[in-house]
């Protein structure tokens, strides 16, 4: 089967947490709501599936894509080891408010506890952040099961996570079992595996308007939980023209830092992966065989498996994109 550049139209989700920065800093197509938390980009959970935007396979749902021929959407190893699941799920995030406290289980914990395939590992590259906002990510401490415990107990949370003052550029790489949030005043981009599946540890203790607080998932958390204490949680990578900078490769998503100055080239085909891309500064001319494809600030877009060489240029200034494929 014959495929191109794909463009997708984003799914907008409404969440207590949101904001409209979405609309404001990266464009969606938000008329009245000034609390959607969430664009979907590229999407095929069961009831998310994400539909075509334009071009010959315009209105088609993903999945209905690699259905017609799954190793040429996905790349060969990638149908092989997923079969048609498509494995990533890509994401931009505006938190207007601080999102609970959460971990995210494993694969193995998944099936064990849900019976599906995959848990959740993701990474987060922060696109804007108002002055003074912060995330955790990671305990302060070595900590353990019956150590959390207490503290939960105490209603002392807060004081064993660690907090970390943010600005545009940073990226977190947030692996299954670390405790997060991302916290108020923060926008940026998500990648991570095709799961929705979280425990919530805190939630600041709010209550809705009925006066009930959210429910959490304490047990479940204190299964998933990584409590080691790590050496390095973020990474403020330094963009180099006309090539890539790794910023989070591991056996679920490889994920590049790409600025483009003059030009550079992808070729799926080579690297047997789908290839995305999300714009998080200027504007990209993409050109696949003869035609043109753009890609601003705040788009995505995806290159099948069977594309053999995109070339990427900027419209007029210089252009940076997260580049994504499972390698």
């Amino acid at each position: 089967m014959k495929f191109e550049p794909l463009k997708f139209h984003p799914i907008l989700k409404e969440k207590i947490w949101g904001g409209n920065k979405l609309k404001t800093v990266l464009n969606k197509p938000i008329e009245e709501s000034d609390t959607i938390g969430e664009s979907w980009e590229i999407s095929g959970c069961p009831g998310d599936e994400s539909v075509v935007s334009g071009g010959d396979f315009d209105g088609m749902k993903i999945t209905s894509l690699i259905d017609k021929d799954p190793a040429g959407f996905l790349g060969k190893k990638v149908y092989k080891k997923y079969g048609k699941e498509f494995p990533l799920l890509f994401k931009f995030l505006d938190a207007n408010k601080d999102l609970s406290v959460q971990v995210h289980p494993n694969d193995e914990l998944a099936q064990k506890k849900h019976g599906l395939p995959f848990g959740k590992n993701e990474m987060w590259y922060i696109i804007d952040a108002e002055k003074g906002s912060t995330l955790v990510s990671g305990f302060i401490e070595e900590m353990s099961r019956d150590k959390l415990k207490e503290k939960v107990k105490e209603g002392k949370v807060e004081e064993v996570l660690l907090k970390h003052t943010v600005k545009p550029g940073d990226v977190f790489d947030i692996p299954a079992g670390r405790v997060h949030t991302i916290g108020q005043g923060i926008l940026l981009a998500e990648i991570q595996q095709s799961s929705d599946i979280t425990y919530r540890i805190y939630d600041f203790n709010r209550v809705d308007k009925e006066g009930n607080k959210r429910e959490l998932h304490l047990e479940d958390s204190y299964e998933a939980l990584d409590y080691e204490l790590k050496e390095q949680y973020r990474i403020h990578p330094v963009a180099q023209k006309d090539s890539e900078v790794t910023l989070v490769s591991n056996e679920y998503f490889t994920t590049t830092l790409l600025e483009v100055d003059n030009h550079y080239s992808i070729n799926p085909k080579s690297i047997d992966s789908f290839v995305v891309l999300m714009g998080i500064e200027g504007e990209f001319i993409i050109t696949y065989q003869d035609k043109k494809y753009e890609l601003k600030k705040g788009e995505s877009i995806l290159l099948p498996a069977g594309c053999e060489e995109v070339i990427l240029e900027p419209n007029n200034d210089v252009a940076k994109a997260l580049k994504s494929c499972i390698l």
